[in-house]
């Protein structure tokens, strides 16, 4: 359970990290259209398929968040990649 959205935002953030790291080590390799594609997928998953809709703002933000932390996996195992390729 999270304290406000700040602390969920840490959180994310803080996965997200993690997450990316992981697929680093795993030799994923980043795809841009992923980047683009997951997170209104995962979204739409999470509010329609879900049903958050059904719990009206609270039930919007954990999907907008859902989706922005996918989001930030794509992204951050882009930098690391990138960082890598700069070595």
């Amino acid at each position: 359970m999270y304290r406000d959205i700040s602390h969920q935002l840490k959180t994310v953030d803080s996965f997200s990290q993690m997450s990316a790291e992981q697929w680093h080590k795993k030799s994923k390799r980043f795809n841009p259209f992923l980047l683009f594609v997951r997170p209104p997928i995962r979204f739409f998953e999470m509010y329609l398929w879900k049903l958050g809709f059904l719990d009206g703002m609270a039930g919007f933000i954990i999907a907008a968040s859902s989706a922005y932390y996918v989001f930030l996996k794509y992204a951050k195992l882009w930098e690391i990649q990138k960082q890598e390729a700069c070595r």
